[in-house]
């Protein structure tokens, strides 16, 4: 299972759900934005990392955490994540724009940083990868078809 930091409740506003002529309704995938109260920006730092220690050693203890990013300038672009055991850190074209980068970086840590006999949770600032994927279509960027095959070809492991 990967978790994307969302029940796949339609029911509540803030859950994202793949369409359905891609995925079945199982739960192999759920995206949490904001079931958590450490995803509140209101309370102070130290607080919010207690809370996030909290949520991982209690809701996903068994997980493998891993953590990704991209930034962008005038000059480079670049992605990177993280996990308990390995890292990366790759400059792409500058070209590309800092959605693609955030898609890039998920696809590359699913590449990259995961194991087939652990549950993984993947953590993301990128709420618009996220809808892209909640709306995918035929017309959808390359990027999020290859973030949504990666997740797709995870399920079957």
């Amino acid at each position: 299972m990967a978790n994307l930091f969302a029940d796949l409740d339609t029911s509540t506003d803030h859950i994202i759900a793949f369409p359905d002529t891609l995925f079945s309704r199982n739960n192999f995938c759920e995206i949490h934005l904001s079931d958590f109260s450490f995803q509140n920006k209101a309370p102070p730092v130290f607080l919010i990392k207690d809370l996030f220690e909290e949520a991982v050693s209690k809701e996903f203890y068994d997980y493998r955490i891993i953590a990704m990013d991209a930034s962008k300038s005038h000059y480079f672009t670049s992605i990177a994540g993280t996990s308990n055991l390995q890292s990366f850190v790759y400059r792409i074209h500058p070209i590309n724009s800092i959605f693609t980068a955030e898609a890039f970086a998920i696809c590359q840590a699913l590449d990259e940083l995961s194991v087939t006999d652990k549950s993984l949770l993947l953590l993301t600032d990128s709420y618009s990868v996220l809808q892209a994927l909640k709306r995918l279509t035929i017309k959808s960027l390359k990027v999020i078809h290859r973030l949504a095959g990666k997740i797709l070809v995870r399920k079957k492991f």
